[in-house]
């Protein structure tokens, strides 16, 4: 870039590269700043990193390297800083068509040009080009980029966390300044030739997910009164501030961040300790702030006096009053690295190698294990047993489960809720998909069944997804996937029947990680007043009395029967259930939980 004028940097994200790779483009790094990621987290989270760590006061997001000249770049920058973006100005006049290089290539144009959701709608309706992207650049001031918590991690792997942001923008009156295509693009330039069709199934996922959020305010574009959201997204510095003196606490997941029950327990965990300590999240690989705050957004938490760190950069020289760990084993993963030390143990998985004197000693650091529920804790206490471990005192504290309260119920409605996955604890859409269809067989009314779960980008995961959608087909089920909060909520508190499926047809003697270990999902549906079905074992057992506050069931005939039963209750009958569930739900709220955590604390 030649702009001798104009102060910039040049950032990279490797997401996960090779380290070969990488050693190859050593010669760049006096110009160019790499930020080692360590992992793949895809481009929106990619590009979220960067704007975080970038000086400047605006940024420009490339798509295609071959989109944009030097003499692009600088008039981009100078609509930006006169405010035509903000203002809606038109760029026609710096339309200029920005020639990428020829160099074997297709010869391709781009425009520049400010965009509202009149012109963008049009782009919508062709949907993602080749390499999955609306976009060859986009142009942003970096303070509104962060303001409005950059790229959704719900269209995780991508496409269409582009348009989603763009979308965001102008439903707020932000216009947006964009670099597009104004001819056709050969298939060998860019990322197109390498995108696989395995991820044509991807792409249906996130155009569903886009539309399921976006199509009211596309289709109320000609009026800004309509479509204006009537609240900002939240920002970071709001939180109060943490004291100089405060001890220091250090939370620690191997996972990934993203919405889950384990990510709700520790987050939870983070705002309680936030207003008494200084709180840093220790992750093994980076993650942008923008990702935490959309967490706390969805939910319903305030992290804004919360940091991130990678856990390989922590300064323990002077151990932090606290340190809490969460995993998956017997064993932590993770040495004690606090004068007081507490390991969240969500179920002992299998784990790989026998238990050593370094694990052991590790065991040993931490001073209370905490478990989601009696049947985790039981496992807990039955496999530090085996190992012979040191006397470990086994907390229960069961997860915060917001309240969300009763609306009219729509008659013989069914929900479902959880991550989809397979393998481990997953939750067996595919077989409540298979008793919904025997229910409709034997049930004289309509009935229809919300399948509601966030996506895991991955090829294994999606195909699941994929086939849950293709066993539905023709049926009234409705798939709401990585659903809005007040969608959620919209839900929960309109559907009468809440079916839940972890643990069905697993052999739970020989792999009792497969039963559900607490079950928040179960009980946020009760505090809607939805009565549940959920197999009768794990946590839900210790939630759900049978017949008083909801059902339990040993088998997918079962469950189609119960149901049934209860569809031919009398409205007096079905309405006492629904009374009950309320009042169990509220053992598990925020509340409750927050004084139990207090209490470990101080003991």
């Amino acid at each position: 870039m030649n702009a001798d004028d104009v102060s910039y940097d040049i950032m990279v994200a490797d997401n996960g590269s090779d380290p070969g790779d990488l050693d190859a483009l050593s010669f760049v790094k006096p110009l160019v700043t790499i930020v080692k990621i360590g992992c793949d987290r895809f481009a929106g989270e990619a590009y979220n990193i960067l704007a975080e760590l970038s000086c400047g006061r605006q940024i420009c997001m490339l798509f295609d390297l071959d989109a944009v000249s030097s003499d692009g770049l600088l008039a981009a920058l100078q609509v930006l800083q006169d405010g035509g973006a903000k203002a809606g100005v038109s760029v026609s006049t710096t339309s200029a068509r920005f020639m990428g290089a020829n160099d074997g290539k297709a010869e391709a144009a781009y425009r520049l040009r400010t965009l509202d959701l009149g012109t963008f709608t049009p782009s919508l309706a062709k949907g993602p080009r080749r390499d999955g992207r609306f976009f060859d650049a986009l142009f942003l001031d970096r303070a509104v980029f962060l303001h409005f918590l950059g790229f959704d991690l719900a269209f995780e792997p991508g496409p269409y966390e582009d348009a989603d942001l763009v979308v965001r923008l102008l439903s707020h009156s932000v216009p947006v300044l964009a670099v597009q295509s104004t001819g056709p693009i050969d298939a060998s330039v860019g990322e197109g030739a390498s995108i696989s069709r395995d991820k044509s199934y991807i792409d249906d996922l996130n155009s569903r997910k886009f539309l399921d959020r976006w199509s009211d305010t596309l289709n109320q574009r000609g009026d800004e009164s309509k479509w204006r959201s009537e609240h900002e997204p939240s920002s970071a510095g709001r939180g109060r501030a943490a004291e100089p003196d405060w001890p220091v606490a250090i939370l620690h997941t191997p996972y990934p961040l993203t919405p889950g029950g384990g990510e709700r327990y520790l987050l939870s965990i983070a705002a309680l300790l936030a207003l008494s300590h200084k709180v840093v999240l220790a992750l093994p690989h980076r993650y942008s702030r923008l990702r935490l705050l959309r967490l706390a957004a969805e939910l319903s938490l305030n992290l804004d006096a919360v940091e991130i760190r990678l856990l390989s950069e922590l300064d323990c020289t002077e151990p932090p009053s606290l340190f809490i760990s969460m995993d998956n084993f017997i064993v932590p993963r993770q040495d004690p690295l606090g004068r007081r030390n507490f390991y969240i143990c969500q179920f002992p998985f299998p784990m790989h190698g026998a238990v050593d004197a370094a694990r052991r000693a590790r065991l040993a650091g931490y001073q209370k294990y905490i478990a989601y529920s009696n049947y985790a804790k039981r496992h807990i206490e039955a496999k530090l047993d085996s190992i012979q471990a040191p006397d470990i005192p086994v907390c229960l504290i069961a997860p915060p489960v917001t309240q969300i309260g009763p609306s009219a119920k729509r008659l013989h409605t069914i929900m479902t809720v959880g991550r989809f996955f397979v393998g481990g604890h997953a939750k067996r859409h595919d077989l409540l998909i298979q008793a919904f269809k025997l229910l409709r067989e034997c049930c004289a009314e309509p009935i229809e069944f919300h399948v509601v779960g966030s996506t895991i980008p991955e090829k294994r995961q999606m195909d699941y997804v994929e086939g849950l959608v293709a066993m539905s087909e023709g049926l009234p089920i409705h798939f709401h996937l990585n659903a809005k909060p007040e969608l959620m909520t919209a839900l929960y508190a309109s559907t009468e029947i809440y079916w839940h499926g972890a643990g069905l047809e697993a052999d739970l003697a020989n792999e009792p990680w497969a039963a559900e270990h607490f079950g928040m999902s179960v009980v946020e549906a009760m505090s809607a007043g939805a009565v549940p079905f959920a197999l009768a074992s794990g946590g839900p057992r210790e939630i759900i009395a049978h017949g008083v506050n909801g059902f339990l069931y040993d088998s997918l005939e079962t469950l189609v029967q119960g149901t049934r039963d209860f569809l031919s209750c009398s409205p007096a009958d079905r309405q006492a259930l629904s009374q009950a569930a309320i009042r169990r739900a509220k053992d598990f709220s925020p509340e409750v939980f927050a004084r139990k955590i207090e209490a470990l604390w101080a003991d």
